[in-house]
C-alpha cells in the first residue's frame, strides 16, 4: 500500500519546540532541509489517524549512512539525546504531547 509523502508544517508549534529543542542540545540554530526517506508508516498515521509525526536525526551528512563504514559519532548522539529530552519534557508541559497517541523522535537532518 503506498502512502503519500510527509511534509512538516513549519509554522507548527511542534516545530518550533523542536527547533528550540535542538538549539540547546546543539547549540545552534538548525539548518531545516527537506530529506527523502522511505518510512511508510508517516503517511499512514497522517491520511489515516490524522495525526502529524515530527521526524528528527542527528547525523551528519558524512555519516554515510546505510553504507559499509556508516558510522555516528558519539558527540552527536549525546546532543541528540539532550535536544530529545528537553523536547520531550516541553511537550509534555505545554503542547500536551503526553495525550497524542503518537510522539516519536527520528529523520531531519541538523547542520551546525
Amino acid at each position: 500500500m503506498r502512502r503519500p509523502a510527509s511534509v512538516c508544517d513549519l509554522s507548527s508549534p511542534y516545530m518550533a519546540a523542536a527547533k528550540r529543542a535542538i538549539q540547546s542540545g546543539f547549540g545552534t540554530e538548525p539548518v531545516l532541509i527537506r530529506e527523502g526517506g522511505s518510512i511508510p508508516v508517516v503517511g499512514s498515521l497522517k491520511t489515516l489517524l490524522g495525526i502529524d509525526t515530527l521526524l528528527l536525526g542527528w547525523g551528519r551528512n558524512g555519516d554515510n549512512l546505510h553504507s559499509p563504514d556508516e558510522h555516528f559519532h558519539l558527540d552527536d548522539f549525546h546532543r541528540g539525546r539532550a535536544a530529545a529530552q528537553r523536547l520531550a519534557r516541553t511537550g509534555r508541559r505545554s503542547l500536551r504531547v503526553a495525550a497524542s497517541p503518537v510522539f516519536q523522535v527520528t529523520g531531519c537532518r541538523v547542520r551546525g
